[in-house]
């Protein structure tokens, strides 16, 4: 099954180092850190976004990281059957990932 694939590209991005670099995030937990999987499911899982066409709730199905660049997959649970994959880039926010998925259900490409 072939599902579709948004990217995340935040514009804007102001890096707190001097060097202009992302943070390093931790990809393996040690202990009760949270890698950056967690972080992405914390944030993004029961979402709610509510819409002229109902509710839509996400859950995270899938957390990948590959390099410096995430992939989400999300379903809804109002709406079996709809999910898309998400691809952000290291600098994405969450508000960026969030615009995004409204963006997707409003264009009905969910």
């Amino acid at each position: 099954m072939e599902l579709p694939s948004v990217h995340g590209h935040a514009t804007g991005f102001i890096s707190s180092s001097s060097q202009n670099q992302p943070p390093a995030l931790k990809s393996g937990a040690l202990d009760n850190e949270m890698t950056v999987a967690d972080c992405w499911f914390a944030a993004l899982d029961q979402r709610p976004f509510t819409t002229e066409s109902g509710l839509w709730t996400t859950r995270v199905v899938g957390v990948h990281l590959d390099g410096l660049h995430t992939w989400i997959q999300l379903e809804f649970a109002e709406h079996p059957g709809r999910s898309f994959v998400l691809h952000l880039t290291p600098w994405t926010g969450l508000h960026d990932a969030v615009s995004i998925i409204r963006g997707e259900i409003l264009r009905g490409r969910v």
